[in-house]
């Protein structure tokens, strides 16, 4: 059941993650990079409401279609167009998450707080360094993510963050809201890790999203 899902990894035809890295990296250190200080990481909108850049990227309140950022790389934007957005049926989100070398991003929730326990699926690909970086918070402590190369899904709506050990940037395809994920999965999805085997922490309060960011 997909109500089941903390972390599961998605078989879907594999994106050219070295091509999307090579034509990542002039956008780098361009004004196209920002600051999202409720999670503590640099983000490149790829797909907004507004086309705009900046903070103002993250809103979903505009009026009007999803529509692509033009700086977005050529191999993402088609990947997203012939596999992605066909598989979830609907154009959602979609930005690209920067964490340098032993920088973290802050324990979060990327739902609100009356979303928690429902489904709030997310949609990523780690197009360079290691999944297992990403851990969820429990009642008995922090549990890594697998270790595996394909896209994942996970549950935005449990506390989570990640530490990238790692030497080099990692970067991040992340899409989320306003897709929320499927009732049911095929066996395109196999659920690694199943929610119902740990604890929510119980101080929340500290991890809930703040007033005027979004759930990426």
């Amino acid at each position: 059941m997909s109500t089941n899902l903390l972390f599961a990894t998605v078989d879907l035809p594999p994106i050219n993650k070295q091509k999307a890295i090579a034509e990542i990296e002039p956008l780098l250190g361009t004004d196209a990079v920002f600051w999202d200080a409720y999670r503590e990481t640099n983000m490149i909108p790829l797909v907004t409401k507004t086309g705009k850049l900046g903070v103002e990227s993250i809103s979903n309140r505009h009026q009007g279609e999803f529509m692509w950022a033009e700086h977005t790389p050529p191999t993402i934007k088609e990947y997203f167009d012939s596999i992605v957005f066909p598989w979830i049926g609907m154009r959602s989100r979609l930005m690209l998450l920067i964490t340098k070398p032993g920088a973290k991003n802050t324990v979060h929730i990327d739902s609100k707080i009356h979303e928690i326990g429902t489904k709030k699926h997310k949609f990523r690909i780690v197009l360079q360094g290691r999944t297992d970086t990403l851990f969820f918070r429990t009642q008995t402590g922090d549990v890594h993510a697998p270790l595996v190369d394909s896209a994942f899904l996970m549950d935005g709506s449990w506390v989570h963050g990640m530490d990238n050990e790692d030497d080099k940037i990692k970067l991040t395809l992340a899409l989320g809201s306003p897709w929320e994920g499927f009732d049911e999965y095929g066996p395109e999805v196999k659920i690694l890790m199943d929610r119902a085997n740990y604890l929510m922490p119980t101080d929340l309060a500290q991890y809930i999203e703040k007033p005027g960011t979004a759930t990426y």
